[in-house]
């Protein structure tokens, strides 16, 4: 299933993450078979395609396309 995830990421500013101010949007591929929410699904999926652990950005919402 394709989903278009919305997600802000953090920079890091010194010794703190602060959130950009812009909303960033990527498509990302799920298997809805795995058993999980979608939300979680998604946030995985995002994870791995912007290579980024996840306390680098958060996931905001996701659309299914």
């Amino acid at each position: 299933m394709r989903v278009q995830a919305e997600y802000v990421k953090f920079e890091q500013v010194g010794n703190r993450l602060l959130p950009q101010r812009e909303h960033s949007y990527e498509i990302v591929e799920i298997d809805e078979t795995q058993g999980k929410d979608l939300d979680e699904l998604v946030n995985e999926a995002l994870s791995e395609k912007l290579r980024l652990s996840k306390d680098r950005y958060k996931f905001m919402n996701a659309t299914i396309l």
